[in-house]
């Protein structure tokens, strides 16, 4: 158990630095593309992006899934390749059919752009399945190094390509590079997988269940993805811009962050016993962890968003402002979210994962709408946040109730608490026109969330970082 807990806090403090490491690149690159970029461009590239998250149906993640899950690596990693290739395959054949014959995407920008993504789709791969190799022996370490140089190599491309004026095309032509790079750092970092001439018999064994994680991974991608179309059809390219690159702004860490710890719990849970609730345990507090983050990182980025986008970008982006903000408010639920799929996958319950995820993507969905119907960009990020925050609440259902109920008090104090001071900085700072009040009221609120929610259960934190202390300890030894 101490172990399993060690791994997984020094696997979670990698994903962490690299990705808020990332989040800072990614940032950069961002309000460089702001300036390089117009809103519409913005809009047609995360148009084809949604497309593409619709079609995958087959999506390859669910044959790393499964083969962590089943714990045969090294028997099954050949086959996983093949069903992986399978998979791809279908992914862009479907994507390169959608943008030849059917009548809304023949235009030439989106046209090309699902040429690329179906292109990208296939190379990728491999991706998946060397990935496993690392999360089963929890060397996160190497996973996240890999994961952050390619995500550097891919901003900076954008950046690059946007500059020579790619328009919209300079947003996913580096995609197949990102594979590419993902995939050598994931081998530089000690990775290997066998190639191996497909067996129908673990084929079968493995199809299944991955078409069924995968179907998963399908109406999870729809959560961020479908808003992006329902704004493509109700709204219009450029203020599906805005309500896409405000998302983007707001999300990216969190989401970058969520998907990277979603790997490390996965792991740890299904190394962790099942019996005498150590898993609900384990799945609560890492929910706690990332919830009291989440509080903290999403109020400030809140309260900043405004004077940052006036300071640093041109002023067609201001609209994107109250998009900022609604996602801001839409992610503080997201510890819960991660955790508990992470945890229905490492217990092998993916008919209730299947269901939780209909549900949320049909909720996002459709709130999405109704907001654009009622006040455009801003409404469609205000129902998006709302169903978001709605679908962090529905995954507590497959948690052990009563471990839960036990626990809703510590979340509820923090939670109210930390609300209270940002509505009053908040409205505080609206009373002049200065960029330094939100400035100020954004750097006051971080140390008083995160002194709320530390003095909840300070116990809890200090182990943790105890368990990051020993790492770095190690490390320097």
């Amino acid at each position: 158990m101490e172990q399993i807990k060690h791994k997984a806090v020094s696997g979670a403090a990698w994903n962490v630095s690299l990705a808020l490491a990332n989040k800072g690149v990614t940032t950069l690159g961002q309000f460089a593309l702001a300036w390089f970029l117009m809103p519409k461009d913005a809009g047609l590239a995360n148009i084809a992006l949604s497309v593409a998250a619709v079609v995958t149906i087959f999506s390859i993640a669910g044959v790393g899934d499964v083969l962590l899950q089943r714990g045969m690596y090294k028997q099954e990693a050949g086959q996983g390749l093949w069903l992986s290739l399978a998979f791809s395959c279908i992914t862009g054949l479907v994507l390169a059919g959608i943008a030849l014959f059917h009548p809304i995407f023949r235009t030439e920008n989106l046209k090309g752009l699902l040429w690329l993504l179906a292109f990208a789709s296939i190379v990728g791969f491999p991706n998946t399945v060397v990935a496993v190799d690392l999360k089963r022996v929890m060397r996160f370490k190497q996973l996240a190094s890999a994961h952050f140089a390619s995500g550097a190599l891919y901003t900076c491309s954008t950046v690059y390509l946007a500059w020579l004026g790619w328009g919209p095309y300079a947003l996913l032509a580096p995609l197949a590079l990102r594979q590419l790079a993902d995939l050598t750092g994931m081998v530089a970092g000690g990775a290997r997988f066998n190639v191996a001439w497909p067996d129908l018999d673990i084929l079968k064994k493995l199809l299944g269940p991955s078409l069924a994680v995968s179907f998963s991974s399908l109406l999870t991608a729809l959560q961020t993805q479908a808003p992006v179309l329902v704004c493509g059809y109700a709204l219009g390219a450029e203020a599906t811009g805005y309500f896409s690159w405000g998302w983007a702004l707001a999300s990216q860490a969190v989401f970058l962050l969520a998907g990277n710890l979603r790997e490390v719990f996965l792991a740890a849970f299904a190394n962790l016993p099942a019996e005498n609730g150590r898993r609900e345990a384990a799945v609560l507090k890492a929910a706690w962890v990332m919830t009291s983050l989440l509080f903290v990182a999403c109020g400030t980025q809140a309260l900043l968003a405004k004077p940052l986008i006036a300071l640093f970008l041109p002023a067609k982006w201001l609209p994107a402002v109250p998009v900022v903000i609604a996602a801001s408010f839409g992610l503080l639920l997201q510890g819960l979210w991660v955790a508990g799929t992470a945890y229905l996958n490492a217990c092998g319950r993916y008919r209730a994962l299947m269901l939780i995820s209909l549900a949320q993507a049909i909720l996002v969905s459709v709130l999405t709408a109704v907001g654009a119907m009622w006040h455009g960009a801003s409404g469609a990020a205000a129902g998006c946040g709302v169903a978001t925050l709605l679908g962090g609440c529905a995954c507590a259902w497959p948690i052990e109730r009563d471990a839960f109920i036990q626990q809703a008090g510590k979340w509820l104090k923090p939670a109210l608490a930390s609300f209270a001071v940002w509505c009053l900085l908040w409205f505080a700072s609206r009373q002049t026109n200065w960029l330094v009040a939100p400035i100020g009221a954004g750097l006051l609120f971080a140390p008083i969330a995160a002194w709320l929610w530390w003095v909840q259960d300070p116990l809890e934190f200090h182990s943790i970082w105890q368990s990051i202390c020993r790492q770095i300890s190690g490390l320097k030894a």
